[in-house]
């Protein structure tokens, strides 16, 4: 059974998945840094097929969370345009409604054309 989200309950889940990617990010800095990166919180963006509302909170908390890291506001608005990239395209997958497979493209390749990504 679907059920639609009203606004408060996207403004809720959003605040959440925010806080989650950031929490993520921050407790595994060691690896989300650096010249060679894995970011644990990548794998929240693929929400974003089943919610279409967390592409800009999502991408947000990217921001934020690149805020820990060492290369200041390249990083953080790198990694916002990079975010708002893979998870606005995880978007247009579902909106020309491929299979959810399709996802995978994204989420690897867009961040790998960013340098102050992945």
């Amino acid at each position: 059974m679907k059920t639609k989200l009203n606004t408060t309950q996207k403004l809720v889940l959003s605040a959440i998945m925010m806080a989650l990617y950031i929490a993520i990010l921050f407790v595994s800095q060691a690896i989300s840094f650096g010249a060679i990166q894995m970011r644990l919180a990548t794998a929240l963006y693929g929400l974003t097929y089943i919610f279409p509302f967390l592409v800009f909170p999502i991408s947000l908390a990217n921001a934020i969370a690149n805020s820990f890291g060492g290369l200041g506001l390249i990083d953080v608005v790198g990694g916002f345009c990079a975010s708002f990239l893979t998870t606005g395209s995880i978007y247009l997958i579902r909106k020309a409604k491929l299979s959810s497979w399709f996802i995978i493209l994204p989420i690897l390749l867009v961040p790998a054309l960013d340098g102050s990504q992945h």
